[in-house]
């Protein structure tokens, strides 16, 4: 058997080629695991379960119930609620937590409070959890979203918040997690979507600024 095919592969669904695994890349591999891209905005069809050990969901600009504008994202639902039933390793991040939310019976709207863009301070709720145990509070996050997550699937744990919105972590079951803030984002990722969105020139520079302030407790 070859090292590669007895290594860990984990499925990473990207929904914006602007919107790419980032730091994740280098961390997993570097960790032994072998990355399988799945590119549904370049018409590769979203699987109907994982195949994997594991599976990521990245994020993109369109709403989590966006179907006109990003036909896969039904499928990309599904698959979510199927590796969840299944307890396959899951992190879905940003949108990936929206369509984990509403894949599983939660709710996803428009932000009441404004977006939250660049670096943003969370308050760790559940010191213990697998995936954030460790880390200070609070602990400062790259966020670029408008919708935020108003409701949680039945049965899941809150494990991270801001002053403005309860739901920015959350844990279903013992392996899924879905977090509103960007860990994977590079200073590349951050330009792209600031050139994407059209956030305007003093805007970005100040965002970058402030996330360059943080770079290495973000990282960290």
């Amino acid at each position: 058997m070859s090292e590669s095919s007895a290594s860990p592969r984990i499925l990473v669904v990207e929904n914006e080629p602007a919107a790419g695994i980032g730091n994740f890349g280098d961390w997993l591999q570097e960790a032994g695991l072998v990355l399988e891209i799945c590119r549904p905005h370049a018409r590769s069809p979203v699987p109907a379960a994982t195949g994997a050990d594991g599976l990521i969901v990245l994020g993109g600009p369109m709403g989590a119930r966006d179907d006109d504008r990003a036909p896969w994202l039904p499928a990309t639902r599904g698959l979510l609620r199927r590796a969840a039933e299944a307890r396959t390793p899951t992190l879905g991040i940003c949108l990936g937590a929206q369509l984990l939310a509403l894949g599983c019976g939660g709710q996803v709207e428009p932000g009441a409070h404004g977006c939250h863009i660049g670096p943003v301070w969370e308050t760790i709720d559940v010191s213990d959890d697998p995936l954030l145990s460790g880390l200070p509070s609070p602990a400062p996050f790259v966020h670029w979203h408008c919708d935020v997550i108003t409701r949680l699937p039945d049965g899941a744990a809150v494990l991270a918040h801001t002053r403005a919105y309860p739901h920015q972590a959350f844990r279903l079951g013992c392996r899924a997690w879905g977090v509103q803030f960007h860990p994977e984002a590079t200073v590349a990722n951050l330009t792209a979507w600031a050139e994407l969105t059209g956030l305007g020139a003093d805007d970005a520079q100040a965002m970058m600024r402030r996330t360059r302030g943080r770079q290495d407790e973000i990282t960290a």
